[in-house]
């Protein structure tokens, strides 16, 4: 039997239960409220935390390409603009386009607070880079107006001094001289007669203009690691890559040059200097000629005079030298026979 204070007790122990299980639901509310607070508040960077998420400054770039002799002369041009990122080294590409003569080419949203590289070219002109760093009154205008120069490509002169007529090892002077322009890179390729066993360039050295050769392609403060490039290839300034059979300082022993495919089936051989030619300079090859006792006035030696220019490479994301494999780009191929008779 129950009595009635017995009643009581049990009415106020369901009472006490209920309102635990109020109070409960509040406390989980209120935790939970207060996490999703403090991850609301890191997000917006209250603790510190946050990282800068500030937009780089950019601004209007007004670009026209100029001839680099004369810059009131203006001309149609291809342009990539790009930077270097200064953690790892990468490039990323801002613009490409064409430059329209006579006029600045408007190019929107270019960063302002990196090293801007501005390349530009055209069918008569070599590439040519531009380092851009923008100044503060720019910055604060959001305009710079630039002008990229256009290097023309020089008409190439040929001449030689000696033959293979007298002797079954010859030497022979060949004389380049490039005029109204320059000529890069000048490679070297041979065809030659049954009476010819083979043509060589006599020590070719390609020299660093800008430095030493380098087997890195970039190097990062902070972490003090360097981007090394495969073996056998160097790196002279910022784009000029090759590939050497050995390098000294300044000096590298170029590899031997493949063939291009344009030329497949047409020459025999072919060497790769890496010289440059300025407007009106010239270079002496040396060539060693080897021959046979049966040589006579059927026999030739024909050389292919090429040279190469720089493009972008989407598989290495950079800019590499070529000199067009099955496109001839840059200076037209050149071919000087060298007869018996000579």
């Amino acid at each position: 039997m129950l009595h009635k204070g017995m009643v009581i007790i049990m009415i106020n122990k369901k009472g006490q239960w209920g309102t635990i299980a109020i109070i409960g639901i509040i406390l989980f509310l209120l935790v939970g409220i207060t996490i999703a607070g403090v991850i609301v508040a890191n997000k917006n960077g209250l603790f510190g935390d946050k990282k800068d998420t500030i937009k780089p400054p950019t601004l209007n770039l007004y670009l026209k390409a100029v001839n680099s002799d004369n810059p009131e002369i203006s001309q149609d041009a291809n342009y990539m603009i790009d930077y270097t990122s200064s953690n790892d080294g990468n490039k990323t590409i801002e613009s490409s386009g064409i430059l329209t003569a006579n006029s600045y080419t408007p190019i929107e949203g270019i960063r302002a607070d990196v090293i801007t590289h501005v390349r530009c070219w055209n069918e008569n002109s070599y590439l040519n880079t531009a380092n851009l760093i923008f100044g503060t009154n720019e910055v604060n205008s959001n305009i710079s107006t630039e002008d990229c120069k256009l290097f023309q490509i020089g008409n190439l002169e040929v001449n030689h001094i000696g033959d293979f007529r007298t002797s079954k090892l010859s030497d022979i002077k060949l004389n380049l001289t490039s005029r109204d322009g320059s000529f890069y890179k000048i490679g070297l390729c041979f065809a030659w007669t049954a009476g010819i066993i083979d043509t060589n360039i006599k020590g070719s050295i390609s020299t660093c203009q800008d430095g030493i050769w380098k087997n890195y392609s970039f190097y990062n403060i902070t972490s003090k690691k360097y981007t090394q490039l495969k073996d056998g290839t160097y790196l002279c300034g910022e784009d000029n890559f090759q590939e050497c059979e050995s390098v000294s300082g300044s000096l590298c022993k170029p590899k031997t040059m493949n063939i291009p495919k344009r030329l497949e089936n047409k020459v025999d051989s072919c060497q790769y200097l890496g010289d440059i030619l300025d407007p009106n300079k010239n270079k002496i090859i040396d060539l060693e000629v080897k021959s046979d006792d049966f040589k006579n006035e059927l026999d030739n030696l024909k050389i292919y005079i090429i040279d190469s220019d720089r493009r972008f490479d989407y598989s290495v994301q950079d800019f590499r030298w070529t000199n067009g494999e099955m496109e001839d780009i840059a200076a037209p191929d050149i071919i000087y026979q060298i007869n018996y008779a000579s």
